[in-house]
């Protein structure tokens, strides 16, 4: 439970340094009880490292046994453990999305959705499909493929559909793809329009 808060407080924006100092400080005590968590937990210090320029080395806890995360997919995939997989592909994909290496990231996702255990709804879905919308829409200002655009525009009725049930949970992200969506066509006025309604919205939920 506390590695799953800790995942999704990383995603919600909270303090690098506080998540990173709560991972480390429980890492041990997950490997003597749980190393599936363990090896989740090691995931995304992975990620809070690399957003802090910090090298925090948490693979030592494996002793040698475990050295990078193309050793914690193949150990999933011979333990069966798909959940540790979809994980670790999504460790890729938030990296990639943070380094600004959105062609990396596109590929992730393509990895992401060829896997069995992705049609499976779970709430770190919202985030690999907001992000994944938001890349859509980048990538078609670059290279103008409608097969981006589309991309873009499903992960908006996604949105759409989800933030009838948790309007709060959802509104600022909608927004902000509505505005990515106007930036695209171009329509400079709604983009800005929607832009300032995510930033209101993020602030007030």
């Amino acid at each position: 439970a506390l590695g799953l808060s800790l995942r999704y407080a990383l995603l919600e924006g909270e303090n690098l340094s506080l998540i990173s100092r709560s991972l480390k400080e429980n890492l041990k005590k997950m490997m003597k009880y749980s190393t599936v968590c363990a090896k989740l937990a090691v995931l995304d210090l992975i990620i809070v490292d690399e957003l802090r320029g910090a090298e925090s080395e948490p693979f030592a806890i494996f002793q040698g046994q475990l050295t990078n995360d193309s050793d914690l997919i193949n150990d999933a995939i011979a333990s069966s453990n798909a959940n540790n997989v979809e994980c670790a592909h999504f460790r890729r994909f938030y990296s990639a999305f943070w380094r600004a290496d959105y062609i990396q990231a596109e590929a992730s996702s393509q990895v992401l959705l060829s896997l069995p255990s992705s049609k499976r709804p779970k709430l770190i879905s919202i985030y690999f499909y907001f992000f994944r919308g938001l890349i859509a829409f980048r990538r078609y200002r670059e290279n103008n493929s409608e097969e981006q655009l589309r991309i873009g525009i499903e992960t908006i009725c996604k949105l759409e559909f989800w933030s009838q049930y948790a309007p709060s949970n959802f509104e600022n992200k909608l927004f902000l793809l509505n505005a990515e969506q106007y930036a695209s066509l171009p329509n400079i006025y709604e983009a800005k329009t929607q832009y300032e309604a995510s930033i209101n919205s993020a602030r007030d939920n």
